[in-house]
């Protein structure tokens, strides 16, 4: 899944009236693009070990993730309206 896919996910789901019935999935689509995110993380991370391995120079920080960013701003709005 992509990060993009994952935001439509979402919006689709916090646009429901009713955030209590959406719930379980959010919290589901959450924790998926949790998994996601730490996934990607290690694969930078592996890349830049075997960068490193071969004496390249090493990006020691990872890119911002603005969709990351976006996730959770519209996921703690949703959190908000759910209280």
């Amino acid at each position: 899944m992509e990060n993009n896919t994952f935001l439509e996910e979402l919006t689709l789901l916090t646009a429901n009236e009713n955030a209590l019935s959406v719930s379980r999935e959010v919290n589901e689509l959450k924790t998926r693009f949790e998994d996601f995110i730490l996934e990607e993380e290690r694969k930078f991370q592996v890349k830049q070990l075997e960068a490193k391995d071969r004496g390249e120079n090493v990006s020691l920080e990872i890119a911002p993730n603005p969709i990351k960013d976006e996730f959770y701003t519209i996921f703690n709005q949703y959190k908000e309206r759910k209280k």
